[in-house]
C-alpha cells in the first residue's frame, strides 16, 4: 500500500491535478469568506440604520449610544454623525471587498479554465451621467 501511495506522489500528472485542486479550493474559500464579511458588514449597517430609526424617534436633546464596551450619553446631532459616518466607512468598506471580489472570481474561473462571465465587470452609470443623458430619476426626458 505504501508502495502505491509513493508510487502516486512521485508521478508528475497527479502533482499537477492535486496542485490545480489546491490553488481553486484556496481561491474558492478566499472568495466565500469574503462574501460572507460582505454579510457581516450589511448587519452591521442595518443596525445602525435601525440606531438611526431610533434616534429619529427620542425627544430628547441627548441619548444613549453604546461605544464599544461602554454607554455614552452624548447629543443626537453627535451620535446621528457618528451613525453616519460608521454607516459610510461600512458602505465604503463594502464597494472595496465587492471590487476584489470580481478579480478573485475571475483568477478562480482562469484557475479552473472557465471563461470570463460576461458583464460582470460592468459599472452602473453615476448621477452625473445619468443626469446627462436625462434619465434621473425626476427627470421630464425618458428615452424609450
Amino acid at each position: 500500500m505504501a508502495d502505491i501511495l509513493n508510487s502516486l506522489t512521485n508521478d508528475k500528472g497527479v502533482n499537477k491535478v492535486l496542485k490545480s485542486l489546491t490553488e481553486s479550493e484556496e481561491a474558492a474559500e478566499d472568495i466565500l469568506s469574503d462574501r460572507g464579511l460582505i454579510v457581516e458588514l450589511e448587519k452591521r449597517k442595518n443596525a445602525l440604520r435601525e440606531a438611526s430609526r431610533a434616534i429619529d424617534r427620542e425627544a430628547g436633546d441627548k441619548v444613549w449610544i453604546l461605544n464599544g464596551p461602554f454607554f455614552v450619553k452624548m447629543e443626537t446631532k453627535h451620535a446621528k454623525e457618528l451613525i453616519r459616518r460608521d454607516t459610510q466607512n461600512i458602505s465604503n468598506e463594502v464597494e472595496s471587498i465587492r471590487n476584489k471580489l470580481k478579480g478573485k472570481v475571475d483568477k478562480l474561473r482562469d484557475i479552473e479554465s472557465e471563461p470570463s462571465l460576461k458583464g460582470f465587470n460592468l459599472v452602473p452609470l453615476s448621477r452625473n451621467e445619468l443626469a446627462v443623458l436625462g434619465t434621473t430619476p425626476g427627470s421630464k426626458v425618458h428615452f424609450s
